[in-house]
């Protein structure tokens, strides 16, 4: 009993101090306040609309530093390692031309099964989530994009040779999702990492790049962290 009251006057001490330190830095204007954290995309993004970028052989990758997430799960849901509150993932974003897309995409799955054969996972498929007919008017973009996005990504997963099944819900705002699948020891399958064809951002952002023949075009992106969260 001694020793569980112990922990929980240690608990609320850490938490006390942890308040008293926030009060303290925004008294002293150490920090003005806090705000919502952006995403990913915005920064390389930026970065791409302040750049001259031509295109020649080569597709832009941006590399983020592996960004936390804290997410509040409902109850129930935690489960060890796999489904956890604090996270952080290995995030980039690959502006490409149309005719490179397929190519790229097929080489961010390889990557995927690069790191899966370093770590010694065997078992494991493609997920590729599309739209819920019944919800779509929580998807942004235009139809003639959604259905270019998706031809585009189911010929590069079919081109990767890896076994790959279709739902119909799931997908990000932005387009189709396409996530590895892997298995716990009792079979049980989770979602480890993901791969993503955004037609939609570029436009949104007003992304822009000059291609061979001197043309501005809007790229196509894609969001790939090929070791998901962690």
């Amino acid at each position: 009993m001694k020793t569980i009251n112990l922990i929980l006057i240690f608990v609320l001490a850490i938490l006390i101090l942890n308040a008293v330190f926030i009060l303290y830095v925004l008294d002293r204007g150490i920090i003005s306040g806090f705000v919502i954290s952006n995403g990913n995309f915005e920064s390389p993004s930026d970065f791409l609309n302040e750049s001259s970028i031509t295109a020649n052989n080569t597709s832009v990758t941006f590399f983020i530093e592996k960004p936390s997430f804290i997410r509040y799960e409902d109850s129930g849901s935690l489960f060890g390692l796999m489904r956890v509150r604090g996270m952080q993932m290995n995030d980039a974003h690959i502006y490409t031309t149309p005719e490179q897309a397929i190519n790229e995409f097929v080489d961010v799955i390889k990557l995927h099964e690069y790191y899966y054969k370093i770590l010694g996972i065997e078992k494991y498929e493609m997920e590729l989530s599309l739209r819920d007919p019944n919800k779509l008017d929580g998807y942004h973009g235009e139809e003639k994009d959604w259905k270019l996005a998706e031809d585009m990504t189911i010929k590069a997963m079919e081109f990767s040779g890896v076994p790959f099944k279709i739902i119909h819900e799931g997908a990000a705002f932005y387009g189709p999702k396409m996530d590895f699948q892997i298995y716990s020891s009792i079979g049980r399958s989770f979602t480890a990492s993901t791969n993503q064809l955004d037609l939609y951002m570029g436009k949104k952002f007003k992304l822009e790049y000059t291609d061979k023949d001197g043309l501005r075009k809007t790229p196509y992106v894609i969001h790939r962290a090929p070791l998901g969260t962690h």
